[in-house]
């Protein structure tokens, strides 16, 4: 895993957030009431990346909020949230892991050279996890890019699962970055779906994600007739969006992980490195 360069606000506003995120899907029931290990592949920067996912433990802490402080050397667990706000991770590094959701935001950073891991391993009556990024405030632009695996993961011909989704300050959807197999079970596919005129509106291309590790950037933008949406993959621009009416519409929180959709079959484990984004 790359090391992380100092955050702020300096700048282009630019928020480092490099995590190593594994989000467990369909789960077996019959695993419930006993063990299940599992350990995922390589991370994105060549280290190992391993994980003990232990069903039906006993969990008494539903949330754990951080608060105003440096946080080192230490693990936060929690059965459904870890929320850290206005939070230094410092030397020697830091581990969060939720059953649901990491929320970081307000301040949110990691000093440089620093390791800090998000690990979300939902219990096996959830299918959705993710890490969020609360730092944006009524962003008119948003850019993020991270690195995706799909390796691991046998996506059911027909579902879809949102990857990366972009909220307004209501719960209102802006954006959203969908994982999809193609009916004939060949291959993976990206979807962009973005709010135009009122309406969550699809790209009518569907996009190729060839296997391993995948860099992908998106880029969205409010504007009256030529709101946008666009992404890359590897560096390979897609077509996406440039006529979006969203004047509007504005980023508060994003959310990264397996964040949402309609799951029937699919299981397995996506890994995802390096993220980062920008206002």
């Amino acid at each position: 895993m790359r090391r992380l360069a100092a955050a702020g606000w300096a700048g282009r506003r630019r928020r480092w957030l490099l995590v190593w995120l594994v989000a467990w899907l369909g789960v077996p029931t019959e695993a419930d009431a006993g063990g299940l290990a599992v350990t995922g592949g390589a991370a994105a920067g060549g280290s190992a990346l391993g994980l003990e996912v232990t069903l039906g433990e006993t969990c008494t802490t539903p949330n754990v909020s951080i608060l105003g402080s440096t946080f080192s050397g230490d693990s936060a667990f929690a059965c459904d949230s870890v929320t850290a706000n206005d939070v230094e991770i410092i030397s020697p590094g830091a581990t969060f892991r939720a059953a649901q959701a990491i929320v970081l935001g307000d301040g949110f950073s990691v000093a440089s050279g620093v390791d800090f891991t998000a690990l979300v391993d939902p219990f096996a009556n959830q299918f959705f996890a993710w890490v969020e990024n609360d730092t944006p405030f009524a962003e008119m632009t948003y850019m993020a890019s991270f690195d995706l695996n799909l390796d691991s993961v046998t996506l059911a011909g027909g579902d879809d699962l949102g990857h990366l989704n972009g909220y307004s300050a209501n719960g209102d959807l802006q954006f959203r970055a969908v994982l999809r197999r193609n009916m004939a079970l060949t291959e993976d596919r990206l979807v962009l779906f973005a709010r135009d005129g009122g309406v969550m509106v699809a790209d009518p291309v569907e996009f190729l994600l060839p296997a391993g590790y995948r860099n992908i950037q998106i880029s969205w933008s409010a504007g009256a007739v030529d709101g946008e949406f666009l992404a890359s993959i590897d560096g390979a621009p897609l077509s996406g969006r440039t006529d979006l009416e969203n004047d509007a519409s504005r980023i508060a929180y994003v959310r990264w992980g397996a964040v949402d959709g309609t799951i029937s079959t699919t299981t397995g484990t996506i890994n995802q490195d390096n993220f980062w984004s920008s206002r």
